[in-house]
């Protein structure tokens, strides 16, 4: 895997590269900021309660090549986590007191894309390469807390790829067909590595000007890198509308089911009493099907915009199969005045394993607040608060909250024309 790992990597800075052959309209912008955050629980567990404080940093720098018909971008962005106090209530006898550094992490998050145009189709190709800690990346997938030991910084690799072609048959019909791979890793053995292939073929036909019908079938597969290996195929079929109400009112939905196929490799050991011996019983494949879709409204007005978005679909995860995963989100974003920001988020959600026999159901939500003001040109101050909450079904514990708060300063480079 590792050679395959660098060569998606050369892909991804060689789309950095190409654009620099092309004599285009180029622009460059960046930005930095620093904050200081406490966090009362960081795993969200109602027992072995871990609080954090620490300064977080990060850095961004963006660049675009443009020509009538090509373009390209790319984004490096760096991420600094460290902590300098720790404190921990409720442990168990079995946990052990962690250090702050503990749950140190510096980060990276590279990505480029290239476009070419003709006069009805285009083509596509994006690629990724992201180095983050699972503190930031789990919440919405195995949840941080149920683990048997205390579990800091762990390192997440990921790759991602993803070539796109769209064709505009008609005046009114559209064809976009895409195609996904990527590979995760993880540096602890609590998580599971594994590979995800993603292929689907939008269609859509505009019915007049406010109005598209469309239609998606998809097919995906997962594949888990553990010893007793698991497969999952899905197929899946949604149609729906985009219906652009007004100019300030426009609702996307779609809807569907899809069909699950999982093999799990392995199995397990017996005592087969009729013929006093041990005997070997292999896993068996499971099929399932499901109701998958989403839903979301945007409205826009010229100081605030609001956002709510649902939906129910089977993710890739670091538990070592397919999640369902159904959510709710709202999202509100104000500008009283021309220097004040207020933004609103929360979510909800339930997450289980596809896979009937081994699973493992969640609950979460959370809520956030972030208000920031420009103090100068290009400088901003911004305070945080943010509610999580999660409660594994199986767990007789009940469920875990936490309650961060930050103050931070940024600075944004002012995008140039060079």
């Amino acid at each position: 895997m590792d050679a395959v790992r660098q060569s998606a990597v050369l892909a991804v800075i060689a789309i950095f590269l190409s654009a620099r052959a092309i004599s285009a309209e180029t622009s460059i912008s960046g930005s930095a900021g620093f904050e200081y955050e406490y966090n009362d629980n960081i795993r969200i567990t109602p027992e072995n309660r871990i609080s954090l404080s620490g300064w977080l940093a990060n850095a961004g720098v963006s660049g675009r090549w443009a020509t009538p018909r090509f373009s390209a971008e790319s984004t490096l962005r760096l991420y600094s986590e460290h902590y300098d106090s720790a404190d921990s209530k409720d442990l168990s006898p079995n946990f052990a007191e962690p250090d702050a550094d503990d749950f140190d992490s510096d980060n990276q998050d590279f990505s480029a894309s290239i476009a070419y145009d003709w006069e009805r189709q285009r083509l596509s190709l994006y690629g990724q390469y992201r180095r983050d800690s699972t503190l930031n990346t789990q919440f919405l997938d195995t949840g941080l807390g149920g683990l048997a030991q205390i579990q800091g910084a762990t390192r997440e690799e990921r790759i991602v790829l993803r070539p796109e072609w769209s064709w505009q048959l008609t005046e009114r019909q559209r064809l976009q067909s895409t195609l996904q791979w990527q590979e995760v890793d993880y540096e602890s053995e609590l998580f599971q590595d594994y590979d995800y292939s993603l292929m689907n073929v939008a269609w859509s036909y505009l019915l007049n000007e406010r109005l598209y019908l469309q239609m998606v079938p998809n097919y995906a597969l997962y594949r888990n890198r553990a010893l007793n290996s698991v497969e999952s195929t899905t197929y899946g079929l949604q149609a729906g509308v985009i219906w652009a109400f007004s100019e300030k009112l426009r609702f996307n939905v779609l809807v569907g089911a899809t069909e699950v196929s999982t093999k799990i490799d392995g199995g397990y050991y017996t005592f087969d009493i009729e013929n006093f011996r041990i005997v070997f019983v292999e896993f068996e494949d499971q099929d399932s099907n499901g109701f998958t879709g989403n839903m979301s409204v945007d409205f826009q007005e010229e100081q605030y915009s609001l956002n709510f978005t649902m939906f129910s679909r089977y993710s890739p995860s670091a538990d070592g199969g397919l999640r369902e995963d159904s959510q709710a989100s709202f999202v509100w974003n104000w500008e009283p005045v021309e220097r004040l920001r207020l933004d609103v988020d929360t979510r909800y959600g339930l997450s289980k394993r596809a896979s009937s026999a081994i699973a493992q159901e969640r609950e979460y939500g959370e809520v956030g607040v972030r208000i920031g003001y420009q103090f100068a040109e290009n400088w901003w101050v911004s305070g945080r608060y943010r509610y999580r909450t999660q409660q594994y079904k199986a767990a007789s514990a009940g469920a875990g909250d936490s309650n961060l708060v930050s103050a931070g300063v940024s600075y944004r480079l002012p995008r140039e024309i060079l």
